[in-house]
């Protein structure tokens, strides 16, 4: 399938015509119930040729030297077709060009845990059902 990824940062006509419906779809809702949006963050965003969202990620550079990946989502329709793994991995280069020390993600999925351990994510804190990952840069 083809796709692109964009970067979205500014919060312009553009960014809410193509995020308007993931932030207020039902779906998406019932697996991030704490999704919401921050104005420094950045949203990386895998649309089909005719600009449909097909999944989501977003990224923060904190003041610590902490990157952090937050509210990913793929639509089911389009999982495991490394959508998600490639959003990963731009934010992975997006932190080490930003001189971030490490990057850091809370998941409670099996899945996306297993996959960053792929990528040499380790679980540093283990909260309830909640992991936190973080991969030295």
């Amino acid at each position: 399938m083809e796709y692109k990824i964009e970067v979205l940062e500014k919060r312009d006509k553009y960014f809410y015509c193509t995020l308007g419906e993931f932030f207020s779809s039902p779906d998406v809702r019932k697996e991030l119930p704490y999704l919401k949006d921050e104005y420094d963050r950045k949203w990386l965003v895998a649309l089909d040729a005719d600009g449909n969202v097909l999944g989501v990620g977003s990224y923060k550079l904190l003041k610590n030297g902490t990157a952090k990946m937050q509210s990913d989502y793929v639509f089911p329709n389009y999982r495991r077709q490394g959508i998600y793994s490639k959003i990963v991995d731009m934010r992975i280069n997006m932190a080490k060009r930003d001189g971030a020390k490490r990057v850091q993600t809370v998941t409670m999925s099996q899945i996306v845990m297993d996959h960053l351990k792929e990528k040499n994510f380790k679980i540093v804190i283990q909260r309830s059902k909640y992991n936190t990952l973080e991969l030295n840069l």
